[in-house]
Parts: C-alpha cells; sequence; structure tokens
C-alpha cells in the first residue's frame, strides 16, 4: 500500500515537471535552418507590446475612365472600340461621402477585425471627414495582413470576362473560410465560398452558360477540307477591388453553390513558411468577403508603431519581485510543514504552469491587468493550500479537512467569482483580460487541488 502511494506521488511529480517544461520553456524543434516553439505564443494588449497606429483617409484619387461616341464606358480589355473621350473622375464620388456611409464603414472594418480575432483595439471616426483611427496590438505574424484587410475595398464580383457584366458579387456570398488542404503534388492554401440561395441559384446559371466548349473535327471527302467546329468561348473573370483573380469556364454545371478558389501551393511541408504565407493571405481574403465592400475607397495616411509605456526592464524586475515572493512562500510552507509543504510546493509550480498554459490556449489577450489577475490567482491559491495544512493538523481525516476548506472559500470566494463572470462580457480589453484570467484561475484551482493537491496529501499521510 505504502509503495503505491510513494509510485503514485512520483508520477504526479513527474506530469507536473511536464507540465513546467511545457509551459515556461517549451517544446522546440528543427525548422527551416533554425527552431520553432510549438507552444501557442501568449496574445498581448498594446499595453505591454506596443500598438500600431492606422489611419485610413477617403481617398482623393482619380481614374481615367474612357467613353466611346454613345457615351459609353469602354472596358481596359476592349481594344477595338474608338475612344471618343477620356476623363479623370474620383475613386469616391461626393454624394457618396455621407455620415451614413462613413458609419458604414466603420462598421464594416469592425467586422472584418472581429473576423481575424483582433480583440484589442480602438476604432475612432471622424464623421465630418470620414477619417478612420484605428489602433491594434503589434504583432510580427499578423499586424501586417490585419493593416491589408482593413485598407481593401473588399468589392467582390464574377463578371462576364467579354461584356463586363456583373453576375455574382458580395450580396450572394453567405460564409467564406480559409483553409489548407493536401494534394497528390503538395499542400494548398485556399478559400471557399459558399453562396446563399439566391447566389447558388445565380451560380449554377453561370456554370452552365459559361461551360467549356470542347472542338471536334470531322473528316470528309478528299474534295473537302477537314472542317474544326468551334464558336466563341464565354468566360468569367473573378474580381476583387477591380483586378481579376481568375479567368475560367466551367466543365459542368455546380448546383451546391460552392467555388474553391486556390490562395497559393507547395511543396514543402504542411507546416512550412511558405505554405503559412499563402494561409494568411487566405485568412484575409476570407475575411474581407465575410463583411460587406466599403462604400467608399480608403488610403493608408498614417501606418505608425506606437511604443508601449512599460518596458522590457520594467517587466523582468516584477517578474523578479514575484518569483522572490512566491520562493519565499514556498520555503515557508516546506519548513514548516515538512513533506507535506514540499509536496503542496511542488502542486503551487503545477498550478501556475497549467494556468498559464490554460491562458495561451483559451486566447485570452493578457494585458497590465491580467497579469495581475495570474498573481491574485496564484495568490488565491497559495492561500488555499496554506489553510488546508494548517486544517490538516486540526483534523486527522484528510478529506474532511479537504471539505471543509473548500466550503469556508467557497463562501469568501463567491463574490470574486461573480466579479469575475461579470468581467469576462466586458467589452473593455483591460476589464476583460483580469476577468478572463480570474475565472480560468478559480476554475483550475478546484480541479487542480481536487485532483492533484488532495492527492499528494492524502499518499503523504503517515499510516
Amino acid at each position: 500500500m505504502k509503495r503505491n502511494k510513494i509510485l503514485r506521488i512520483i508520477f504526479l511529480i513527474c506530469i507536473i515537471i511536464l507540465i513546467s517544461l511545457v509551459a515556461f520553456a517549451g517544446i522546440f524543434v528543427a525548422y527551416q535552418n533554425t527552431t520553432k516553439n510549438l507552444i501557442k505564443e501568449y496574445s498581448l494588449g498594446r499595453d505591454l507590446v506596443g500598438s500600431r497606429r492606422i489611419e485610413l483617409d477617403v481617398s482623393t484619387q482619380t481614374n481615367e475612365v474612357n467613353y466611346d461616341k454613345e457615351g459609353n464606358v469602354i472596358a481596359s480589355t476592349d481594344s477595338e472600340t474608338e475612344v471618343a473621350n477620356t476623363v479623370s473622375e474620383p475613386v469616391n464620388k461626393e454624394e457618396d461621402k455621407t455620415l451614413e456611409n462613413y458609419q458604414k464603414t466603420a462598421k464594416i472594418l469592425k467586422e472584418r477585425l472581429q473576423e481575424l480575432k483582433v480583440e484589442d483595439y480602438t476604432l475612432r471616426l471622424n464623421t465630418e471627414n470620414g477619417m478612420i483611427m484605428i489602433e491594434l496590438p503589434e504583432n510580427a505574424e499578423k499586424t501586417d495582413s490585419v493593416v491589408s484587410a482593413l485598407s481593401q475595398t473588399g468589392k467582390f464580383e464574377i463578371v462576364d470576362s467579354t461584356t463586363k457584366e456583373v453576375l455574382l458579387n458580395n450580396a450572394d456570398i453567405e460564409k467564406v473560410e480559409a483553409d489548407i488542404g493536401q494534394t497528390s503534388y503538395g499542400y494548398v492554401a485556399y478559400i471557399a465560398i459558399q453562396f446563399n440561395e439566391e447566389g447558388t441559384e445565380k451560380f449554377r446559371n453561370i456554370t452552365n452558360t459559361y461551360k467549356t466548349i470542347e472542338n471536334t473535327t470531322s473528316n470528309t471527302t478528299t474534295e473537302e477540307t477537314t472542317q474544326e467546329e468551334s464558336e466563341e468561348q464565354k468566360e468569367i473573370s473573378l474580381q476583387l477591388d477591380g483586378e481579376t483573380i481568375m479567368t475560367d469556364s466551367f466543365e459542368e454545371e455546380i448546383s451546391t453553390g460552392y467555388l474553391q478558389l486556390t490562395v497559393g501551393t507547395s511543396t514543402a511541408t504542411a507546416n512550412s513558411e511558405e505554405l503559412n504565407t499563402y494561409y494568411k493571405s487566405a485568412q484575409t481574403e476570407a475575411a474581407l468577403l465575410n463583411s460587406d465592400a466599403l462604400p467608399l475607397t480608403y488610403t493608408i495616411a498614417q501606418n505608425k508603431y506606437v511604443k508601449s509605456d512599460i518596458t522590457l526592464s520594467t517587466l523582468q524586475i516584477a517578474l523578479y519581485i514575484a518569483l522572490g515572493i512566491l520562493a519565499i512562500g514556498m520555503l515557508y510552507l516546506i519548513i514548516r510543514y515538512h513533506s507535506k509543504g514540499l509536496l503542496t510546493a511542488i502542486s503551487l509550480i503545477g498550478y501556475i504552469a497549467l494556468l498559464l498554459l490554460t491562458i495561451r490556449y483559451t486566447n485570452v489577450t493578457i494585458s497590465i491587468i491580467g497579469l495581475v489577475g495570474i498573481v491574485v490567482s496564484v495568490i488565491i491559491n497559495y492561500i488555499f493550500v496554506l489553510h488546508l495544512l494548517k486544517k490538516t493538523e486540526e483534523i486527522e481525516s484528510i478529506k474532511m479537512a479537504y471539505t471543509e476548506v473548500m466550503k469556508s472559500f467557497l463562501r469568501i470566494m463567491l463574490p470574486i467569482i461573480i466579479i469575475a463572470i461579470v468581467f469576462t462580457f466586458s467589452t473593455h480589453l483591460a476589464i476583460f483580460s483580469f476577468g478572463m484570467v480570474m475565472f480560468w484561475g478559480i476554475v483550475l484551482d478546484w480541479i487542480y487541488n481536487l485532483v492533484v493537491t488532495r492527492t499528494f496529501l492524502l499518499d503523504a499521510k503517515k499510516e
């Protein structure tokens, strides 16, 4: 019996060491002549990593538009029609520069930010001139693609390549998703467009009208020449913000309303940097198409990095102080409660590691207040195990001691639990970050101490 308890303690300690190594050090693998950490990075708020300040102004650019003798616009691909007049027309008409369109633009940009999973941001609209100021967390891997999505109009169209008639547009899209697939020649990043009910029917008609024509030949007598039956091939052009992404026809009818577009292919591994770049582009395009097209064309007037007031040295000093206090607290447990204190100290390290991993993989954006939430969660856990150790000296039964401490803590913690839950519904990042950290800290406190700390104390009890 005693041997089984020792083996169980050793097993739990090994698990805690493993979790701690993963949380504090990471898992590094060889990746393109360097190493890469497989553990997800923390999502940090602007007050910790700095921010990118983007200013979007209503574009004042003009386009050269060609007209024929009858006053019809001549497409750039139509070289046979004689140009009668060329006019410089603004990309944004004066009558379109309205408060309604300014507000609609701000609403669409917020939708794109949510689609790209940007939580910590501010967006301010100048209602007089339509200028929009946006601040985002600085992230080397993500911010540039987000800025790209914000600055594009996002106007999606499927048009007749010859007549330029618009056959489908943003209003016909239900949902767009970005994904990575495997083919016989490597990996492909793509976007999958699912049209709505009306769009599905339109797309079905398009795939029937713009079918690929197969050329056939018929052999005649020696007095006749071989004739090739052919007719003009009708094609569609898929355009985004006026730029043609692809021109094609269809081999068969598509009645599902599903269209898959390849963004990029890679013959390397599924985790290659090249494929990851293509996938980020696919995510950006998906975010564009999942929102409406902007009613106005905007240009980036400012794209500036704003340094955080919190320096790295300040964070390091705060970390060293916190670690020093934690070490003193753990040393007290060991000196005061001997083997039980040592095991609860080890348990406390495991709790911190598990909390940090949980924060990473639940995508909690950590602000300065969020860091305070981590510290408070650790303090609460420390006070809990300290009370539990004291109670085990009063009550012989570990199970009864744990139950009593848990009941008393539940009464004390109830207001904090309610506050944490309320804070998770806040739209203010600092409050939301604190609430989410506290929520996961309390949940883990109950579950972890029940499974690990309680087991340690039960197995450490002398027969």
